[in-house]
């Protein structure tokens, strides 16, 4: 009777389990590192084109919007500074709210044929290009957070 009820005990077989080593996890976490090193050292200049393609941005708005009001009222409607943001858009600065925000100022000038480059070339090839009804302004712009970056635009419109 002793036999029917006796049970054995089975130890359980040595079963070999399979891990990563620690040589290979250390290789791993050292390429995984220099990877993320190499993508992080490219944030800056990403920024800086980030920068650049925002300010032409800006300044293509800031120009169309002169050019517009040049069509819409006449080279007299446009002269002096105009304000504007960050994105492009005319700042009113008689509030303290978007004076705030004034980033750019544009300098809005009527540029007479033959007028800046005096040594010649130039003006008389811009003289032959630039049909007699035509209006020639310059457009200055320049960042209140970058204030040694000047950019000067020249634009010609048909009248």
């Amino acid at each position: 009777m002793n036999a029917l009820f006796s049970c054995r005990v089975l130890s359980p077989s040595p079963v070999r389990r399979r891990a990563f080593t620690l040589v290979e996890v250390v290789l791993a976490i050292g390429v995984f590192s220099f990877a993320i090193m190499s993508m992080v050292a490219l944030i800056p200049a990403a920024l800086g084109f980030y920068r650049q393609a925002a300010q032409a941005t800006a300044h293509a708005h800031i120009l169309q919007s002169v050019t517009t009001d040049v069509q819409l009222g006449g080279i007299g409607s446009v002269s002096g500074n105009s304000y504007f943001d960050a994105e492009g858009s005319r700042v009113d600065m008689t509030s303290k709210d978007q004076a705030a925000a004034q980033i750019y100022t544009a300098t809005i000038t009527y540029v007479e044929v033959g007028q800046g480059d005096t040594s010649g070339s130039s003006s008389r090839v811009l003289s032959r290009l630039q049909p007699a009804s035509a209006n020639n302004i310059a457009v200055k712009i320049v960042s209140r957070t970058n204030p040694g970056q000047t950019n000067v635009f020249s634009v010609m419109l048909a009248n």
